[in-house]
């Protein structure tokens, strides 16, 4: 009896066994997590289960590459063959996060974990270029970088540099000014003398002579390397409807600007500018130029100066779904934010053609931000909804830190100091930690915050502060000065080597290289710059973004050095040698390689302590 119960059961097993080898064959040849599954339900006890187990995770992670995963499936197993397969699967999903959070640590955890990698020389090279701060103040680096590292993903950028930089050398010493104006007989004289005036003292400032031409065909035109035209007519117009309203008859004086560069193919400048009088606001003997009406017309109108084709060095733009309002730019990685708090952050190496590395899109509320910063892999948005904390980790964006308007107030900038954020609010300088309540620094409202050094920058519409950390716990400031009265500040920038200030009736630069002893150093009105949306400072030259594009003005003055016809208008953030323009829905990446290479910084670069700027 017991010998045939014995014999039944080592039937069984072998029946079982067979089964289930059976199962594991079908499992293996699917190779697929639905299939493991299946097997180890329906034969967990199987002497299989661990190896399934095993397999089940790595078909997973194949399906879906995790770096993070990857690190665990390594941890568990770390000499099974399986770890160096699935490593082939993970390494670009890895390389992508290396970029998305673009450090130089990132791209060096890439280059030890994956050794073997044909990625490797890419990762070594952008981590060579993000040590070297895009070679901003060595432009001459650039060739070497681009010899040593062709495979980088900044190679091709510093190659379309040096040849920027050849071409900007071959700057123009006389230029054509060509004039037609067809306007009341005794108002034509006038009207030429006016625009003739006004383009002589931008062009001269720059030591280039305008020669007056009679026309395009005029052989003198032909021998000169730069041709400015001034177009000018007025025209009386019927009534018409505008936004639901009746205009009545008048007169509509139209201005257009074109400038043209002998050798190149492309027109460097084209900009209208007009005016629309009320019909009895125009005599015989007078333009509507000159009528009471007519003061924004001047106020908006200008000469631009370009003594090379500079618009090579502006990127094509990039039309995004919704507009930007505000961009922060670091490394390759510009990171563009949107009015609900919702960024992305893409890759522009290749200024012509971005690369979206990440997109965050925050719930809906009635929260709206107008400030953002790239920080240690982490993105920080700020603006009258609070601020917010979101990582950019390798499997994804995830919120870490909400503080809304009831606890910070609007804030209207940001710096970092330790693991802490400090913010300037509507209720003062806040010192803001993960685990700990908001500390006010200093009650009042504030217009912006920066940091040199040990030093914290921050003011209000008055005064601008500086103060260590030591101090503002114990009540106290280093330095102080005094913003002069009809600036009417506004907002604090702290992009490139000095602060600016924006107010409404222009733009002030502060030089903060002792923050203990801040001062003047250079003030751009309303009139001589126009509307201002940004400003910064790189290399000792003065960057105003606005109504009349990407002007560089000299810090003399300050004057107009050269003008780039730019489309994004809204926002600029500077990194390295490039800058990142945001505005109208788009996004657009100018390479300042040439105007750095002609200027000789005396002074250290101003940059935020806790990155590369």
């Amino acid at each position: 009896m017991r010998l045939r119960e014995l014999g039944a059961a080592f039937a069984l097993v072998l029946a079982t066994s067979g089964c289930g080898a059976r199962a594991w064959q079908q499992a293996m040849s699917l190779d697929e997590p639905a299939g493991y599954h299946r097997f180890l339900r329906e034969h967990g006890s199987s002497g299989y289960a661990e190896e399934a187990r095993r397999r089940l995770e790595f078909s997973r992670l194949r399906a879906q590459p995790s770096y993070e995963g990857f690190l665990t499936f390594r941890a568990r197993y770390p000499d099974d063959p399986l770890v160096a397969e699935l490593s082939r699967f993970v390494e670009h999903a890895r390389f992508h996060a290396a970029r998305a959070a673009g450090s130089i640590e990132d791209y060096q955890d890439f280059v030890d974990q994956f050794p073997d990698s044909d990625l490797r020389e890419r990762a070594r090279g952008n981590a060579n270029y993000l040590r070297s701060i895009g070679f901003a103040t060595n432009p001459a680096g650039l060739a070497a970088f681009a010899q040593k590292f062709p495979h980088s993903d900044y190679a091709a950028a510093a190659q379309r540099s040096i040849s920027l930089v050849e071409t900007a050398r071959h700057r123009v010493s006389r230029v054509g000014l060509l004039m037609e104006v067809a306007a009341p007989q005794a108002g034509e004289g006038l009207l030429r003398r006016d625009f003739s005036d006004r383009a002589r003292r931008a062009w001269q400032a720059q030591g280039v002579d305008l020669v007056e031409v009679s026309s395009e065909a005029d052989p003198l035109a032909a021998r000169l390397p730069a041709l400015l035209h001034i177009q000018h007519r007025e025209d009386e117009v019927p009534a018409s409807m505008q936004g639901g309203e009746m205009r009545p008859p008048g007169v509509l004086a139209k201005t257009r600007i074109a400038l043209d560069l002998g050798d190149s193919p492309e027109r460097v400048w084209l900009r209208d500018f007009a005016l629309r009088a009320r019909a009895y606001q125009r005599t015989l003997d007078s333009s509507v130029l000159y009528s009471p009406g007519a003061r924004d017309f001047w106020r908006d109108f200008f000469v631009p100066v370009a003594l090379w084709p500079n618009g090579r060095a502006v990127a094509p733009p990039l039309a995004l779904y919704a507009s930007p309002v505000a961009v922060d730019l670091e490394g390759s990685r510009a990171a563009l934010l949107f009015a609900d708090g919702s960024f992305e952050v893409h890759d522009v190496a290749d200024a012509g053609e971005p690369v979206l590395l990440a997109r965050y899109r925050r719930p809906r509320d009635l929260a709206n931000f107008d400030g953002i910063q790239l920080h240690a892999g982490r993105v920080v948005v700020h603006g009258p909804g609070g601020v917010e904390v979101v990582s950019l980790g390798p499997d994804g964006a995830k919120r870490e830190l909400q503080l809304g308007r009831e606890t910070v107030g609007a804030v209207r900038g940001v710096e970092f100091l330790g693991d802490s954020i400090v913010a300037a609010s509507s209720l003062g300088l806040l010192r803001i930690q993960a685990d700990a309540e908001p500390r006010v620094w200093m009650k009042g409202s504030m217009s912006g915050v920066a940091r040199q050094g040990t030093y914290l920058l921050f003011g209000d519409e008055t005064r601008i502060f500086s103060a260590r950390a030591e101090d503002l716990d114990a009540s106290r400031v280093a330095g102080s000065l005094r913003i002069p009265r009809g600036l009417d500040a506004v907002e604090f920038r702290t992009e490139g080597t000095r602060l600016a200030v924006l107010g409404r009736r222009g733009v002030l630069w502060v030089d903060v290289q002792d923050p203990a002893r801040l001062r003047l150093a250079a003030r751009a009105e309303l009139r001589d710059v126009g509307h201002v949306s940004d400003a910064a400072d790189i290399g000792g030259r003065l960057l105003v973004l606005g109504e009349r594009g990407l002007q560089i003005l000299d810090e003399d003055g300050p004057r107009l050095v050269e003008s780039l016809d730019v489309q994004a208008r809204g926002r600029l953030s500077i990194w390295g040698r490039h800058a990142a323009l945001v505005g109208d829905g788009q996004l657009q990446v100018v390479d300042l390689t040439p105007f750095l290479a002609s200027i000789r910084a005396a002074q250290r670069p101003f940059q935020r302590a806790d990155s590369a700027r």
